[in-house]
């Protein structure tokens, strides 16, 4: 599978790395899909997985055609670092709201105690 990165005035783009990253995305997702990340969220993670697989499988189907798609793998390589990037934004924000319930949840605890003594 040697030979297929190809050269722009923007660096090396090689979709054996592309379809590297999609698969270690997917694997990222569906180990948060496992932990019910996705059950509050409206399925975001199902999202994300669907998306990836497709870009996935348009990547290894256009493999062969090589330096001829240099926008479509700049494309997908932009794609995929949005769907990481959207992947860190859901997970900060379960762990604000987490954290914000937690917060709540002592401040409450607290109370209660302050109401008793």
């Amino acid at each position: 599978l040697h030979g297929y990165s190809v050269s722009t005035e923007l660096g090396a783009v090689d979709p054996i790395q592309l379809i590297n990253h999609g698969e270690a995305l997917l694997d990222r997702l569906k180990s948060l899909q496992w932990c019910g990340f996705d059950s509050e969220e409206h399925g975001w993670i199902s999202k994300y997985i669907l998306e990836v697989e497709i870009r996935i499988s348009d990547i290894r189907s256009l493999l062969p055609y090589g330096s001829s798609l240099v926008p479509f793998w700049l494309h997908s390589e932009r794609q995929l670092n949005q769907v990481e990037n959207g992947i860190n934004t859901e997970i900060e924000r379960q762990k604000n709201r987490i954290s914000e319930t937690h917060l709540r949840s002592a401040e409450g605890n607290k109370e209660k105690v302050q109401d008793r003594g």
